[in-house]
């Protein structure tokens, strides 16, 4: 079962803990899956989930350009990823140092990828 499914099949109101999108995303990389179409699906049943979820991932994207490929596709996965979520999130935070820095808080505005400021979008 998916994490999306997972979410999705909870139909009460409950906390729940998802620990750790980055090794999540490994494994989905290592089973040859689309980890685009497994992320968005991921940001699809938080969205219609009545539960409060706290997510979990690694920042991988603040070192060096990896020389390798296969981690060069995992930081940009994981990139895009922290930025689905963190667009729909309420709150974001970092952790440096077990000292959390509040990344984004309640009424923030964050954009989702691919959509530029003062950009229009139809649904």
């Amino acid at each position: 079962m998916s994490i999306a499914e997972a979410i999705a099949r909870i139909d009460s109101p409950a906390t729940v803990v998802v620990d750790c999108l980055t090794l999540w995303v490994s494994n989905l990389m290592q089973a040859g899956r689309d980890v685009a179409s497994e992320s968005q699906s991921l940001v699809e049943a938080l969205a219609s989930s009545p539960c409060s979820v706290i997510l979990v991932s690694n920042e991988v994207g603040s070192g060096i350009v990896p020389v390798n490929a296969l981690a060069r596709a995992f930081r940009d996965h994981m990139g895009h990823l922290h930025q689905l979520l963190a667009a729909q999130a309420d709150k974001v935070y970092l952790i440096v140092a077990g000292i959390p820095l509040t990344v984004k808080s309640p009424g923030s505005h964050i954009q989702p990828p691919g959509v530029r400021e003062n950009q229009t979008t139809e649904v």
